[in-house]
């Protein structure tokens, strides 16, 4: 995944880091200062890139946030649906 830094990110893979960086925490891996830290940034992120650099240090890096693979040159797969015919329906009243 850390093949695409530039990915947006949303709330739901920052809690999954979050809950990653709680259990690297009890596990003795981060003190106090450190995993508030860490929490901080992690809250913040709004890319796969900003949350690779939360993990750099730590055991197995960055957990899987999302289960898609964000390695392959072609993403169109990660998509359910074409955007071009879902598009226009958002607009109907």
């Amino acid at each position: 995944m850390d093949d695409k830094p530039e990915v947006r990110i949303g709330t739901s893979e920052r809690e999954r880091a979050q809950s990653a960086l709680s259990e690297h925490f009890s596990e003795g891996r981060l003190d106090m200062p450190e995993f508030e830290e860490r929490s901080s940034l992690a809250a913040a992120a709004r890319t796969v890139g900003d949350l690779a650099a939360v993990f750099i240090d730590l055991p197995g890096g960055l957990p899987d946030l999302t289960g898609l693979d964000f390695t392959s040159a072609d993403c169109s797969a990660c998509f359910e649906f074409d955007l071009v015919q879902v598009a226009p329906l958002r607009f109907r009243y």
